[in-house]
């Protein structure tokens, strides 16, 4: 099991104001993660003034993002500076992938801007993953950087997008037994993806080690290490791994 959270935050001079991602969001990158569909890339930032309506914005580029590996996960920031046109006070602001508004910030004071000024938005935005396993006695699991990684700079610079975990390598003592293909199960109703193997060796193999991996970039995105159990010849065996957002 993979839970991940998606937490965002904006600085404007000294003060910080929370914001989550959208449902719009989370069903897009379930399915860009289950194969059936590609998450759009953040571009815009929008003011929005105290009666609701969308003012000044300003490009966000790919290039703009710069990242940091986090304990548990991965962090993306930029800075933008918005150029004002007329006097209004700013109430919230948005983030945009072409059409689709991807994360929302209220300011519970509103910042008055005049026209012909600037205003300066920090953005940052963490994906923090927890790994949990069952079946078999773990020694340990490991993943949570890259599956961070592999989440996040799909809607900031554009790595990864359309790749999913489409491959599960089973281990014996570090030597590599067989690749299997997976099958995957989108359920955007509880935001979340269900990654499925089912595999019937033909002579015993005694696995102490599995991972989980995207081909296309060649990415072994979970690992886990186990106590070695036997799969026993002629026996479907099977794997789950679920990414609940």
């Amino acid at each position: 099991m993979v839970k991940t959270q998606i937490k965002s935050y904006i600085k404007i001079g000294k003060k910080v104001y929370k914001g989550s991602p959208t449902e719009t969001l989370i069903d897009d990158l379930v399915n860009d993660l289950g194969g059936t569909a590609t998450v759009l890339v953040i571009n815009a930032i929008k003011l929005v003034d105290d009666t609701d309506t969308e003012r000044d914005s300003e490009n966000i580029y790919t290039t703009d993002w710069s990242f940091t590996i986090l304990t548990n996960g991965y962090r993306g920031a930029c800075s933008k500076t918005i150029s004002i046109t007329a006097d209004y006070n700013v109430a919230k602001i948005r983030l945009y992938a072409s059409d689709r508004l991807y994360f929302e910030y209220v300011l519970s004071t509103p910042e008055a801007v005049q026209s012909g000024g600037q205003f300066k938005v920090d953005i940052t935005i963490d994906v923090t993953v927890s790994l949990s396993h069952t079946g078999g006695t773990l020694v340990s699991i490991t993943g949570e950087n890259v599956l961070g990684e592999f989440i996040l700079k799909r809607f900031t610079n554009g790595d990864y997008r359309g790749n999913s975990i489409d491959k599960l390598c089973i281990y014996y003592q570090s030597i590599q037994q067989t690749c299997l293909s997976t099958t995957i199960n989108i359920d955007t109703a509880n935001n979340k993806v269900t990654i499925t193997v089912t595999y019937t060796p033909t002579s015993d193999i005694n696995m102490d080690e599995y991972r989980w991996n995207n081909s296309t970039a060649n990415i072994d995105v979970v690992v886990v290490k186990i106590e070695a159990v036997t799969l026993s010849a002629n026996v479907q065996h099977s794997w789950t791994l679920t990414i609940q957002f």
